[in-house]
């Protein structure tokens, strides 16, 4: 009788603790009174500044894709090409689009990209392009653009042909 009154008991703390990791998978954070234990080690600041945070970085990669393939058609393409237009209509898109809500779009190279002093992750599908934009702009010796004001088309043409020509530092 006792052994069974001690598995009861064995098993009644074994389904409490399923319940709390289930709790702690679903919203990925565990609570222990003063602490908060977060998934990565990452901490987390208000909703509003977290989602503003990773819908930058969502936007950001996404900017770094597109800038990655309209150097890539601009170096084969006239600016006139259908193929180039439409790129560039995409990348003006989206440019402005951090503009508008950020007030300026700053693109940095160190070790990684930065979009307005936010590190950028790349995924998988994403390694290419951030690879292309950190050796080029290395190579070319280019620390970062920032633009303070949106974007039209001859701006963003003369941009793209004009990281185009300017040529590999000593």
């Amino acid at each position: 009788m006792r052994a069974i009154g001690n598995l009861e008991k064995q098993s009644g703390e074994v389904s409490s603790r399923r319940k709390e990791v289930k709790n702690t998978t679903e919203s990925g954070e565990e609570s222990n009174g003063n602490s908060r234990i977060e998934r990565r080690g990452e901490r987390r600041d208000s909703p509003q500044i977290n989602n503003l945070k990773w819908g930058t970085i969502r936007t950001g990669n996404s900017l770094v894709k597109k800038l990655h393939v309209l150097m890539r058609v601009s170096q084969i393409y006239d600016a006139n090409n259908v193929t180039f237009q439409r790129f560039m209509h995409e990348n003006l898109e989206a440019m402005n689009a951090i503009m508008e809500r950020e007030r300026k779009l700053s693109l940095k190279i160190l070790s990684d990209i930065f979009l307005n002093d936010q590190r950028l992750r790349y995924s998988v599908e994403g390694f290419t392009s951030f690879k292309y934009l950190l050796t080029q702009w290395k190579k070319k010796r280019i620390g970062g653009v920032t633009f303070k004001r949106a974007l039209d088309e001859g701006m963003l043409q003369e941009f793209v042909y004009t990281m185009n020509r300017l040529r590999r530092a000593g």
